[in-house]
């Protein structure tokens, strides 16, 4: 005996409405991560704080610092990546400290640091010569001296070394990046 076609249309419309069809929507990576900032390193024994953002080479970024449990922690997110590193920020008598390198890389490839407070640009140079800038951000907020960077070096051209300079262009150190498999 066939069920009336009402009856199957009613049963169809009953068995259809637990199915939906779910498309993945790949996150735009020029997209700034925005909504609460939340700690991804130490335990937090202050306030996260959100030093800067921008977009570089398409990527949008966000940078924060929070002091933990482990030092202070900075943070560098993206719509696809985050990352986050605890401890002694500058030692004495130094420009850099704190340094994250991101290794190889089919897309812009990330490099973050602290500075000492008299940096006034900080450089990222390529295996091809070809030198970008950074984003420098104070951490006055943090009631630190120091500044943080954040910059990005283009798709397949490694990251080879970050350069800081005074107010007057004067080169005060270079950091070599590591060297990753040949």
């Amino acid at each position: 005996m066939t069920p009336p076609p009402r009856m199957l249309v009613a049963f169809l419309a009953l068995a259809l409405a637990g199915c939906s069809l779910v498309r993945e929507v790949e996150p735009d990576p020029a997209a700034i991560p925005a909504g609460p900032l939340e700690a991804l390193g130490g335990e937090p024994t202050g306030p996260l704080i959100e030093l800067g953002s921008g977009r570089t080479f398409g990527i949008g970024w966000r940078y924060s610092i929070y002091e933990s449990d482990e030092g202070w922690c900075t943070q560098l997110e993206t719509v696809s990546v985050s990352s986050s590193s605890c401890g002694t920020l500058i030692p004495l008598d130094s420009v850099f400290g704190g340094i994250g390198f991101s290794g190889p890389s089919d897309g812009p490839a990330p490099v973050e640091g602290i500075v000492s407070p008299e940096i006034a640009e900080v450089w990222i140079e390529t295996s091809t010569g070809a030198r970008f800038e950074t984003t420098l951000m104070s951490l006055a907020e943090a009631g630190l001296d120091d500044k943080a960077f954040v910059g990005f070096g283009p798709a397949n051209d490694p990251i080879i070394s970050v350069t800081a300079l005074d107010a007057d262009g004067n080169l005060l150190g270079t950091f070599e990046a590591p060297r990753t498999g040949t």
